[in-house]
Parts: C-alpha cells; sequence; structure tokens
C-alpha cells in the first residue's frame, strides 16, 4: 500500500492506494476488502518503555488500537480510498492499512502501514472565514423543543458544509443533514425539534438542516463549531444571562479563540416569537433597544425589510 494524494499529507488530500487482489487459490476469488485509519502516538519502539515510565501516566499513548475511520466491508474492490477530512485533525499522527477477503470468507492480515501526520487543508476553506452563529434561541416560552440556532454566510463564497460539525455545546453534523452548502448571505438553522419548531414558526422559505441532540443550557454553555478533525470555525462561551433595558433577555457569547464578546449580545429570539403574538399578548415597551440589531426583528432565517 502506498500514498496517492497531494503531497504533504494535507487532510483534504489523504488518498492510498493498494495493490491488486492477489489469492494463491486462483483468480476471481474475491468477496470484500476493508481499509481503517487509527491514531498513533509517535513514540519509538513503544513496547520498550516498562510500564512504571512516567509518560504512560502523563496521557494516553495511541496505539493503532482504535480506528478513527473504517470504510466497512466494500464489496467491490477499488485500488485507491480517500481519508474523510472530519476523521483526522492537524498535527496528529495515523496509519492507514487494508485488508482482502476471499471466497471461503477468510481475511487477509492487515497491509503494513503507511504512517503520516495530517496538515492543514491544501486549499483555502471559505467556511473557516465566513460562517457565523447568528441567533440562538435558549429556553423558549413553548418549551424547549422551540429551541434553534440560526447561522449565515457572511461571505462572498458558496460554503461547502459538508465537513463542518458543532464539536461541543449540541450534537449535530452536516454531512448528510439536508443542508450541505450555502450560499452567500443565506441562513441556515439546526433546530431541537422540527415538528415543535413547525408549529412555532412559518417555516416557508427557510432553510432547516436538521435536529440537534443535546440540548443548551444558558447557565455557561460552550458553543463550538468545527471543521474537520479540530479546526476552529467558532468557540464561545455563552455567559450569563444579561437583561437589556427593555426587560429582554439575552445571552452574553465569549469568544475563546479571540478572548472577547464574539457578537456581542446574542440574542435568543423571543424577537421573532412575539411576532407571531396577538397584539394585546405582546409586552409594552418604553423604547426601542438600539442594541438589538435591525435583522433579528423577524423570524429566524429570514431578513428584516428597512
Amino acid at each position: 500500500m502506498t500514498y496517492a494524494g497531494i503531497p504533504g499529507y494535507p487532510m483534504d488530500g489523504l488518498i492510498f492506494a493498494t495493490t491488486a487482489f492477489a489469492d494463491p487459490q486462483g483468480a476471481g476469488t474475491f468477496k470484500a476488502m476493508e481499509w481503517r485509519c487509527a491514531e498513533v502516538t509517535p513514540v519509538a519502539n513503544p513496547g520498550s518503555i516498562p510500564l512504571s515510565d512516567p509518560r504512560w501516566k502523563q496521557a494516553p499513548m495511541r496505539l493503532e488500537l482504535e480506528a478513527v475511520w473504517t470504510s466497512g466491508e466494500l464489496p467491490v474492490f477499488s485500488s485507491t480510498t480517500l481519508v474523510p477530512v472530519r476523521a483526522v485533525s492537524v498535527g496528529h499522527t495515523y496509519r492507514v492499512r487494508v485488508r482482502m477477503q476471499d471466497g471461503t470468507d477468510l481475511w487477509s492480515h492487515w497491509s503494513a502501514p503507511v504512517e503520516f501526520t495530517a496538515t492543514g487543508p491544501s486549499s483555502t476553506v471559505h467556511a473557516l472565514a465566513d460562517l457565523r452563529v447568528t441567533e440562538l434561541m435558549l429556553q423558549p416560552a413553548g418549551g424547549r423543543g422551540e429551541e434553534f440556532i440560526e447561522l449565515r454566510n457572511i461571505g462572498t463564497h458558496t460554503l461547502d458544509l459538508a465537513d463542518v460539525w458543532f464539536s461541543d455545546g449540541i450534537e449535530f453534523a452536516f454531512a448528510g443533514s439536508a443542508v450541505t452548502t450555502l450560499p452567500p448571505g443565506a441562513f441556515v438553522l439546526v433546530v431541537r425539534d422540527r415538528a415543535a419548531f413547525e408549529r412555532r414558526y412559518d417555516t416557508r422559505g427557510m432553510a432547516i438542516a436538521g435536529e440537534y441532540g443535546k440540548g443548551l443550557d444558558k447557565n455557561g454553555e460552550r458553543i463550538a463549531l468545527t471543521y474537520g478533525g479540530n479546526l476552529t470555525i467558532l468557540d464561545f462561551h455563552l455567559l450569563e444571562p444579561l437583561v437589556s433595558r427593555n426587560r429582554r433577555p439575552g445571552i452574553l457569547a465569549h469568544d475563546r479563540r479571540r478572548g472577547r464578546a464574539a457578537h456581542g449580545v446574542v440574542r435568543p429570539g423571543q424577537l421573532a416569537a412575539e411576532r407571531r403574538a396577538p397584539r394585546d399578548a405582546r409586552p409594552r415597551r418604553r423604547g426601542r433597544d438600539r442594541r438589538i440589531p435591525p435583522a433579528r426583528r423577524c423570524q429566524p432565517g429570514r431578513r428584516a425589510r428597512h
């Protein structure tokens, strides 16, 4: 087996190749094949390190026991494979192997490995710079099923979201979801419970990627949006609830990567809910809170007219 990808092992170009299937029993006996990629700690001859060595206690050593990705059993022979971007992290070391099965259900040994250390993407990933969380709905009046997170492409290029996922805060990956690309200026929503969300909002024209697992916690939740294995798009912390002059609750977002407020006050969407409430049920206010962006005075995923 050999490496056949882009030189330097960029995480978006990890292609590996194997030789043709060969069986001493004769041709035409191929049944299946399987690829695997596992992380390893780059130490020389780990078997020679005694168990009393403090290195074993500092951090677990990766010894290729647990795969970060497998192809599964493939019934059709393919001489190459591409390791997914999300399976690897920049700066980490991995080994890729392949094995094959014949018509008698016997598997070969795993091949000799190809070891590599993953590097950053070979081309510009616009999602790293242009994808933003623009609204969070926390503790909605209709129950936690109405929670949502809204994202927007603030750039000028269509974003490929296939390798974008929430690595902390909620459980959601755009791979295989209803929305895997996002045009310039467009919004996309991920919701806690789609049925509850559709009962609450008029969803015509909204791009809803899907439902996420694990609800948001207003008391110090960390939200992390990641590309691939470990490239950070956004990483911010929801601090204590705030109350503005007109008594509308908000959440202060602190960006760990930048060490400051990520987007000022990230509004959880009460204004959007009020637009659907009966007129006499809307809370009265003495003035407009100028800290609330006008674009947020509408339903999620839609722009307000100015």
